[in-house]
C-alpha cells in the first residue's frame, strides 16, 4: 500500500476503537441511546482534564518566573493589637498600618537578616537565607489608654483577691495573600495575688 493508503486505514481503525469503546460503556453503564451525560462525568473527562493539563503546563513556568510574586517578601503592612484580663472587655485596642514607603526592600530585609544572624548566633541557623521584617510598635505605647472607671474598679477588685490572667492578642495582615494573609499571636501572661499589698 502506499503512504497515503496506511494513513487512511490507520484513520479507519481510529474510527473503528471509538466506536467499539462507545458501545462498551453504553452497555456497561446501561445507558440509554440518546439520554444525557451526568453533569459529573462531565466534569470529569472535560473540566478536570482541562484544568490538570493547566496546572502542568503553566504552574511551573509561574512559580519560577522572575516575575513571580513568591520571589519578593510578603512584608507585614498592618498590625493590631488587643490587651485584656481573662473574663473581661479589652482595656486597650490599636491598630498600625504601615505605607508602601515605609515596607522594607529586599535588600534591607536581607541585610537585616544577615545582621541577627550575626549579632544572634542562635538565630542564626533559622533565619539563614530568608528575609527578615523588623518593626517598631512605640505608636502603641504613645496611645493613651482609656479605660472606664468601672472596668478599672473590676480590675482593681480581682487583681485583690484572686491570680488574673493577662492576655495581648496581636493580629498581623500581609501585604499579599500569600503565604498567610492574616495570622494571629496569644500571650498570656500571670499577674499573681502578692501584687494587692502595692
Amino acid at each position: 500500500l502506499k503512504m497515503n493508503q496506511w494513513l487512511k486505514l490507520e484513520d479507519i481503525h481510529h474510527e473503528l476503537v471509538l466506536a467499539r469503546a462507545d458501545r462498551m460503556d453504553t452497555k456497561l453503564k446501561a445507558r440509554p441511546r440518546g439520554a444525557p451525560f451526568p453533569f459529573r462525568l462531565k466534569c470529569y473527562t472535560g473540566c478536570l482534564m482541562f484544568t490538570t493539563l493547566c496546572v502542568l503546563l503553566f504552574f511551573p513556568l509561574m512559580y519560577y518566573s522572575s516575575f513571580s510574586p513568591a520571589l519578593a517578601p510578603n512584608n507585614v503592612n498592618m498590625t493590631r493589637v488587643s490587651l485584656q484580663f481573662q473574663g473581661t472587655s479589652a482595656i486597650f485596642e490599636g491598630q498600625i498600618r504601615l505605607s508602601d514607603d515605609e515596607l522594607p526592600t529586599l535588600e534591607q530585609s536581607s541585610y537585616m537578616a544577615m545582621a541577627l544572624g550575626a549579632t544572634r548566633p542562635g538565630l542564626a541557623d533559622v533565619i539563614s537565607d530568608k528575609f527578615v521584617q523588623v518593626m517598631s510598635f512605640s505608636d502603641y505605647s504613645l496611645t493613651i489608654w482609656g479605660v472606664s472607671p468601672p472596668i478599672m474598679q473590676q480590675l482593681l477588685s480581682r487583681l485583690q483577691t484572686e491570680v488574673s490572667e493577662f492576655e495581648m492578642l496581636g493580629y498581623f495582615t500581609r501585604s499579599r495573600g500569600i503565604g498567610g494573609p492574616q495570622f494571629a499571636v496569644n500571650q498570656n501572661y500571670t499577674v499573681p495575688v502578692k501584687f494587692k499589698d502595692r
